[in-house]
């Protein structure tokens, strides 16, 4: 169809008419009209105008709710700077829990061998055993250290029954140390009857919570059991005893007195009369007159319980050689008939695990000797040390961080020329941490937060 259209002429103003020839590829605009999308869009259109007429108003909405769920994710979800020292075995997966379960094992295989009555597999599987205790001391969210297959059950932690008693479990295994060698009285004359010397060689010494100190000779031919060396120990001993003391961190005996360490110097002690009552000047003294007899009797004792041990009772207490009140703990690995040096051994002070953290404030105080002939580190059970280690060195990462962000901020301010910015950038920063652990604890349900994770406030 043509279609006449009136076009004025340029040149003279006259009217023509041109005849136009619509185009095949026209179209009615009114059928092929799309619908808009302002309706899909009328809410983020509405929001975004109402955000530019009204700024304040939602920047502060926005800084109260990020504040209000930061303080949720913290509080709730019992956010603290500290080292998870549970292990990656804590994280409360499948094939986590399964290694824990075989560590437990692998722990205690000597016991469950000898577990006629199944009294320890129960033990085991409904108790959680010390040094396997949440960092929080709750079984909340399934980490419960226990060998118990199911990750929702709730056990009471043992307690240590208070100073100068002994648990149920030591008192099993009293018949495994001086009580078995050769079945002798505990020669102790110059200790009061009254001191808890049950201590000695029990599972509580063993156990977690002891403080230990490992002494090393200087030398590869230089042996522990050396009259200088026994001497230096000694007099580092005494120091460290005393240390503990004054602090209130031993036990043992009346009067808040506490009990000798435990090493080769007790047991030579033990094998001088009225040896308890000599300075370490007079035992060293004392002892050059035995060393030679003591030194071929203790590696007669090693080498028979090497070769006699019962592992079904866990027995050694008819080895006739053995000096009295000896645990081999004293000597190492090496040592025997054919070679007498002791190049290594450790001395166990009295101590509770509740006393961990105030030892740990004091470790500068305990003597180490003077490393000339014999130096010696220190340590509690379990490697409690360690964690309260780790513990300060997330703590130290923190502060970092924290300079790091004086640092970012002056950054900031410098790039932007604007203390408001700069602010409000600094805010954005901070408020992340927290709104990520809100959405990592409650929505992710993760309740596994290793220190590692910590890592994430510098790459903020």
């Amino acid at each position: 169809m043509n279609t006449n259209r009136n076009i004025p002429d340029p040149e003279n103003g006259n009217a023509a008419t041109i005849y136009v020839q619509p185009s095949e590829r026209s179209f009615d605009m009114k059928q092929n009209h799309q619908p808009s999308n302002k309706k899909k869009s009328a809410i983020v259109v509405k929001y975004a105008e109402s955000m530019a007429r009204n700024p304040c108003k939602h920047l502060l909405i926005a800084l109260f709710l990020a504040i209000a769920l930061s303080f949720v994710g913290i509080i709730g979800g019992k956010f603290e700077v500290s080292a998870d020292n549970a292990g990656w075995n804590s994280r409360d997966t499948k094939i986590a829990d399964r290694h824990a379960q075989v560590l437990m094992v692998l722990i205690h295989q000597d016991e469950l061998f000898r577990d006629t009555d199944g009294s320890v597999w129960e033990d085991l599987t409904t108790n959680v055993q010390p040094g396997w205790e949440n960092d929080d001391d709750e079984a909340d969210y399934g980490r419960v250290r226990s060998l118990a297959s199911r990750s929702d059950v709730t056990v009471p932690i043992p307690l240590q029954q208070g100073r100068k008693t002994i648990n149920s479990k030591t008192s099993k295994r009293q018949a495994w140390n001086f009580a078995q060698i050769g079945h002798r009285k505990l020669q102790t004359t110059d200790i009061s009857d009254e001191c808890a010397v049950e201590w000695y060689g029990s599972e509580q010494m063993l156990g977690a919570g002891t403080l230990n100190a490992v002494w090393r000779t200087s030398e590869a031919t230089l042996s522990a059991l050396s009259p200088s060396s026994i001497k230096d120990i000694c007099e580092a001993e005494t120091k460290t005893i005393e240390s503990l003391q004054e602090n209130g961190l031993c036990f043992g005996c009346p009067n808040e007195q506490c009990l000798p360490p435990y090493s080769l110097v007790y047991v030579i002690r033990t094998q001088l009369e009225n040896g308890f009552s000599l300075s370490c000047d007079d035992l060293v003294t004392a002892y050059a007159q035995i060393e030679t007899d003591f030194t071929d009797s203790l590696a007669e004792c090693v080498e028979d319980i090497k070769l006699n041990y019962d592992d079904a009772s866990g027995a050694w207490s008819n080895h006739s050689a053995c000096p009295m009140n000896i645990v081999p703990v004293v000597v190492d690995d090496d040592f025997g008939p054919d070679n007498k040096i002791v190049r290594y051994t450790s001395s166990y002070f009295p101590t509770e695990q509740q006393d961990i953290d105030a030892m740990y404030d004091i470790v500068d105080t305990f003597d180490r000797s003077d490393g000339e002939l014999i130096a010696g580190v220190y340590e509690a059970n379990d490697e409690g040390f360690l964690q309260l280690f780790a513990d300060a060195a997330v703590g130290m990462d923190m502060m970092l961080a924290m300079g790091s962000a004086v640092i970012t901020f002056i950054a900031i301010l410098i790039h932007t020329g604007s203390p408001w910015l700069t602010l409000m950038g600094m805010a954005q920063i901070i408020l992340s941490f927290p709104l990520s652990y809100f959405v990592y604890y409650f929505i992710g349900q993760i309740r596994f937060f290793p220190f590692l994770n910590f890592i994430g406030v510098f790459i903020v």
